[in-house]
């Protein structure tokens, strides 16, 4: 057998096995200590679809349920050729080093991977690959699932140089917690996480440095977390603890807008876990003053008005954060705000945010009434109505937060 045919026999014995495996379906292994129980392909139109098209861009997403502790949980996603070859994969953690963080027994989340096919027109297979990652060379595979579907791609082809992707990968919990003490808990973990702890004593020493509230402060309604007073009543955990919380259990790999940032600590803190932020507040000074403080390359500051976010452009966003900010005006206004969120979330976006949310107009009026600061007290009732025509779900968990999920 010559040279020449000998590659030709191997190329269709590569093909023949692959074609073998498609035909009998996909073929999986690991330790299944996590599991892909499904996934989705997102065309360029929005719309579910095995089509892809050249230089579109399209989403791969995977839901995950966890049936053990997973410390540190990275997913791959590949499309081979009918040969076997790897062609275009993205792996969250060997690329990116994105820390999706700890996960626990009975945890159903989704990982999502937004990109743009760099493959010529042609027929490709699917792999996803889960797995507890401790560093490159040191992981364990979970879940892989081999020959998951084919994916036809068209188009124009295109003669490529060297291939570079920069894909978008993100974490969105299938579950919102139902209960304070579910969110107290997971407050507690990520406050106690090694990674969190040079942030927060960054914000509580430049605390601890300011003998008199600033101008800032006083002009506004700011607060810093490690003010005498809140450290006495413990309420500084409750400050630092909704920005922990929302930033490990939602915000990893996410596109963020924080709403009213005032002083800025809360977006220093999440920004140990988005790609990217931006945060923004009517006031030029609080803005300088977050500048000049805060130089995480991953938070843009902007100047702008939370009635009207027509400033951000065609900007849209995996979460909104709203902390301790819709008492801070009218019944309209805050309804407003809710519906400006409502429109710049992505499909499937969050929005989360904390304030007082009383079950009574007179538990609200009460409130209202001890701070000038607060011209609207939300009720639990009122909240609710808001939400629901603009969210396909929401809960109000302990009258203190809320999260609300985009269709």
């Amino acid at each position: 057998m010559t040279e020449l045919a000998s590659v030709a026999a191997e190329t269709q014995r590569a093909t023949d096995d692959i074609q073998q495996k498609t035909s009998g379906g996909e073929y999986q292994f690991g330790t299944k200590r996590a599991q892909i129980v499904d996934y989705q392909i997102i065309g360029h139109t929005g719309a579910e679809t095995n089509t892809l098209i050249v230089g579109q861009p399209f989403q791969l997403s995977a839901q995950i349920v966890c049936n053990d502790t997973i410390p540190m949980l990275a997913i791959g996603f590949m499309f081979r050729n009918p040969q076997g070859q790897n062609l275009l994969g993205f792996h969250s953690y060997h690329e990116h080093h994105i820390n999706f963080g700890l996960h626990e027994a009975g945890e159903t989340f989704a990982i999502i991977v937004d990109g743009v096919m760099l493959l010529n027109p042609g027929e490709y297979l699917l792999q996803i690959g889960i797995a507890d990652c401790r560093s490159d060379y040191d992981f364990t595979s979970l879940d892989s699932r081999n020959n998951l579907t084919k994916i036809t791609v068209v188009g124009k082809a295109i003669a490529y140089g060297l291939v570079h992707t920069q894909p978008h990968f993100r974490l969105q919990q299938v579950t919102v917690p139902d209960s304070l003490e579910i969110v107290l808990s997971h407050m507690a973990r990520a406050l106690a996480s090694d990674v969190l702890q040079p942030r927060i004593a960054r914000i509580l020493q430049i605390t601890d440095s300011l003998a008199e509230p600033d101008d800032i402060v006083e002009r506004e309604e700011r607060a810093w977390p490690g003010e005498a007073r809140f450290v006495a009543t413990g309420y500084t955990q409750r400050m630092l603890g909704r920005y922990a919380f929302a930033g490990a259990e939602y915000c990893r790999g996410a596109r963020v807008l924080d709403i009213c940032c005032g002083l800025g600590w809360g977006a220093h803190l999440v920004a140990q876990y988005a790609q990217h932020i931006t945060a923004f507040d009517r006031d030029r000074v609080a803005l300088a003053e977050c500048q000049a403080r805060w130089h995480d390359p991953n938070i843009t500051w902007r100047q702008g008005d939370a009635l009207d976010f027509a400033f951000l452009g065609d900007d849209r966003f995996d979460v909104i954060l709203a902390m301790e900010a819709l008492e801070h005006f009218t019944a309209p206004q805050g309804a407003q705000i809710i519906a400006e969120a409502a429109t710049y979330l992505r499909s499937g976006g969050l929005f989360i945010g904390t304030s007082a949310f009383p079950e009574t107009v007179a538990e609200a009026e009460q409130l209202r009434s001890t701070n000038s600061f607060h011209p609207h007290i939300f009720t639990r009732s009122e909240l609710e109505n808001l939400l629901q025509p603009l969210f396909s779900e929401y809960r109000v968990i302990g009258g203190w937060m809320f999260v609300a999920r985009k269709a």
